[in-house]
């Protein structure tokens, strides 16, 4: 049996562990609001919109059918993870954050498939009609949510090179190329689901989007062109 003194040196090496790894992610999470220029706006105002159309109607029940409750279902789960999908990203969890991005994109697959009518229950949806052909990314997202490519993987944890070796870190390492590109994804992601909703939030209660709500969608997109992540509306 483990003596109150092993005990104690546990306890002290568990909190020393996961205090070090808070002070990095919350220094990474400084450095990337730095770095993420008008990025941030576009996330705010897209997900904006979202709170509006959620909230107008104060979450209560509309018109149902079979179509109605699988996206309601897929869109809580989605609003549910933005902001550990957000926190990930931000705090340089980026291992993680690609599981929930790859995620985020299979939902607005599966949402696809019920407006058209294709969607199958037990069936991952297929990414391929996913707007702004973001199908492109889903195979990198694979390789890393999967660690199946080393390639793809291990540069994520790694802190410099010392001939033959590669040092790795423990803690979250900040890397700003991968953080503006996933948060990009992640806002681009939120933006389609705020569409989605609006479709939605029409067939619930028969109203439509306000100008207001619109302009945040369209605002969300220009600021994510401004930043450099060109993407075209359909």
């Amino acid at each position: 049996m483990d003596t109150v003194k092993d005990m104690e040196n546990k306890l002290a090496y568990t909190i020393k562990l996961l205090e070090q790894a808070q002070i990095k992610r919350e220094e990474n999470r400084e450095i990337s609001k730095q770095n993420y220029g008008l990025l941030l706006d576009a996330h705010l105002s897209a997900t904006a919109c979202i709170g509006s159309l959620l909230y107008k109607n104060n979450l209560k029940p509309g018109k149902s059918n079979e179509s109605i409750s699988g996206r309601l279902s897929l869109i809580a789960s989605f609003v549910q993870g933005i902001d550990l999908c957000e926190t990930s990203i931000s705090e340089g969890l980026y291992a993680q954050a690609a599981n929930l991005l790859k995620q985020e994109l299979e939902t607005i697959a599966a949402l696809e498939e019920f407006i058209t009518g294709s969607r199958k229950d037990g069936k991952t949806p297929n990414v391929k009609f996913v707007k702004w052909d973001m199908a492109k990314i889903y195979g990198d997202l694979n390789k890393v949510a999967h660690v199946s490519d080393r390639k793809s993987f291990d540069p994520l944890f790694q802190i410099g090179s010392l001939g033959d070796a590669n040092p790795v870190s423990m803690f979250p390492i900040y890397k700003i190329e991968i953080s503006r590109e996933l948060y990009a994804y992640h806002v681009a992601f939120i933006i389609q689901v705020a569409n989605h909703l609006i479709l939605l939030h029409n067939e619930l209660y028969e109203e439509k989007a306000t100008e207001t709500e619109y302009l945040m969608l369209a605002g969300a997109i220009k600021r994510l062109k401004d930043e450099g992540f060109l993407i075209d509306i359909n």
